[in-house]
């Protein structure tokens, strides 16, 4: 694996989607977490990359591997989407908050023809949603997020490091974009509010399990996209599963499925008249639970 090693010490938490044929307007979304050491995230992600479209499959997903040390967060991101080899021409474009506490950086790789797409319109969201989980998380906050996105189906991979300060993270994901752009935008907010779980545990220095920690990463995926969307977009046809566990099989996996089914299984007890408020108290129920 090219660069330096992760310590043993660290833990990788691959999310994966397993989605087939066109792009849906709700990706099946899949929660997996992976137990990685060294240089065995590398082999995983091998393992996705061959996954190549061309049975109608595909796979995407996101990395995190983090410690603290003397009071810095090391951290580790990957973005991997299985597909296809696709010739890309990306438009780099950025965004900042008028509280300049956020800057949205896009890299543009959709065709001319496809979905127009800036980074101003997808500043508002992520900075609400960087906003709430601050209340969950204090001193720790993501001031640069880099957004990748792509047509359906292109392949995709790469790998930043990162030595910064809790309450100044950067950030970067990869996602393929569809026309539909709502069921985009939510896609990223949720795995924004996912990968961030993970390295705000690690910056606290939560002691708590792997499964603990995939569900409230999961949890708060539905926590911050009904905050900032009013509304959750959980599908509950989980067929992806099984696409991907017959093509990467891992007992890691099969756990990581039960923690994500755990947390949507909770989302789906949520009234509708529940309040944003509602959902804070249990959220933070949640959090103060582990």
């Amino acid at each position: 694996m090219p660069g330096r090693a992760l310590p043993r010490a660290m833990k990788a938490f691959f999310r994966l989607t397993a989605v087939a044929g066109r792009f849906p307007a709700t990706a099946v979304l899949l929660g997996l977490i992976v137990m990685l050491a060294g240089c065995r995230s590398s082999s995983v992600r091998d393992e996705v990359l061959r996954i190549d479209g061309s049975d109608g499959v595909y796979a995407r997903g996101h990395a995190i591997s983090a410690k603290m040390i003397g009071g810095r967060l090391y951290y580790r991101m990957q973005s991997v989407l299985a597909g296809k080899e696709v010739a890309l021409a990306c438009r780099h474009d950025e965004a900042t908050s008028t509280d300049g506490m956020l800057t949205v950086s896009l890299e543009n790789c959709l065709p001319d023809q496809g979905a127009k797409l800036d980074a101003m319109s997808l500043l508002p969201s992520f900075r609400q949603a960087g906003t709430e989980l601050e209340a969950y998380f204090p001193a720790v906050a993501a001031k640069q997020i880099t957004v990748v996105a792509l047509p359906f189906g292109a392949r995709y991979y790469s790998s930043r490091r990162g030595w910064r300060k809790p309450g100044d993270l950067a950030v970067e994901f990869a996602f393929w974009w569809g026309d539909e752009r709502d069921a985009s935008l939510r896609n990223a907010v949720r795995s924004f509010a996912h990968e961030f779980t993970h390295l705000a545990v690690k910056a606290q220095s939560r002691k708590i399990s792997s499964r603990e920690e995939e569900v409230l990463a999961s949890t708060f995926e539905n926590c911050i996209e009904l905050s900032v969307f009013g509304n959750l977009s959980v599908d509950p046809d989980d067929r992806g599963d099984d696409m991907l566990l017959a093509r990467v099989g891992a007992e890691s996996l099969r756990r990581s499925i039960s923690g994500s089914r755990v947390a949507n299984d909770d989302a789906g007890d949520w009234s509708p008249q529940d309040s944003v408020e509602d959902v804070r108290q249990r959220c933070r129920k949640a959090l103060d639970s582990v």
